[in-house]
């Protein structure tokens, strides 16, 4: 697709630069037409005549100009979409595959062999992953890339074996950093109608930003809450926080904070961009609180009487 449409634009550069070339021409013979014309009319006529020839051609070559932009424009946007996509996924299958080398460091301690309930759920995570594994494939298979184009498949699900299966895995993807990660579930009885797959996809992403941008001995602490008619979902950390400045253009497709804390992380600016779609998809709200050098809390809405 690339190269085609290089091939495109070298063409139509090349076929513009004729047009110039003629359109110079007909000009030369403008300022020539003393020496040329015969008679006043005739002299009239060649002007007329090559002025209308030189609009003519002036207005193709501005038509050309402007398809050529779109096809850049065009190819720009699949660029970026490439990015996105690559992106996007390298970030999805870190997660569960850390999750499984994880349960791996589990399995293989001694103690593990000896305790029948560590194992059988340390096989759940292995059976949960490998679930996630292959949604993703499918999701990849099946959906268009564009994040605005996001469709989710909802169910009820009790927040509590949610929350808890969810964090579970979290910490085993990140068992061997210094991450403190807690919990704490509303206590009520509360059944969500939401997509599980692309939920923890969003979840996943601000959690694993709070390691990103952690500090050394990081805390990071989930809270649910049921409140009235929704239910909010509250993920804190200590980092390095987020400048005043630049939080309300954090949700931004390909925005990125760039200050001497954050240059030498790695990134397109889309993790929070998608998270919010996938909040929206679900006729939630998303916002932050953030405080530099004393960290960032996320809050997330979701309508409940649906």
């Amino acid at each position: 697709m690339k190269k085609k449409a290089n091939t495109i634009i070298s063409a139509t550069i090349l076929f513009l630069l004729i047009l110039l070339i003629i359109q110079a021409y007909f000009i030369y013979n403008v300022y020539q037409l003393d020496i040329a014309a015969t008679t006043k009319i005739s002299k009239e006529v060649s002007v007329h005549m090559l002025l209308v020839v030189s609009i003519i051609l002036s207005l193709f070559i501005v038509g050309l100009l402007a398809y050529v932009m779109g096809i850049v424009a065009r190819q720009k946007k699949l660029e970026e979409v490439k990015k996105y996509f690559s992106n996007n996924i390298s970030a999805e299958l870190k997660t569960p595959m850390n999750a499984i080398k994880g349960a791996v460091m589990v399995l293989r301690k001694k103690e593990t062999i000896h305790s029948p309930e560590m194992i059988s759920s340390t096989l759940d995570t292995f059976d949960r992953q490998n679930i996630r594994l292959q949604k993703m494939v499918d999701y990849i298979a099946s959906s268009s890339i564009e994040p605005e184009e996001i469709k989710i498949h909802k169910k009820e699900i009790d927040d509590k074996i949610y929350f808890n299966t969810l964090i579970t895995d979290f910490r085993l993807s990140v068992r061997d950093k210094d991450i403190t990660v807690s919990s704490k579930i509303e206590f009520k009885e509360v059944v969500l109608y939401i997509d599980p797959f692309m939920l923890t996809t969003a979840l996943l992403h601000i959690l694993e930003n709070s390691v990103k941008y952690g500090k050394r001995d990081s805390e990071i602490i989930l809270r649910t809450y049921l409140r009235d008619d929704h239910y909010e979902i509250s993920i804190h950390d200590n980092g390095i926080g987020i400048p005043e400045k630049e939080q309300r253009k954090i949700f931004e497709k390909f925005y990125r904070v760039t200050d001497e804390n954050t240059t030498a992380i790695k990134g397109y600016g889309l993790g929070l961009f998608y998270t919010k779609q996938i909040i929206l998809a679900h006729l939630g709200t998303i916002s932050l609180e953030s405080k530099q050098s004393l960290g960032t809390t996320f809050t997330i809405t979701l309508p409940i009487d649906l």
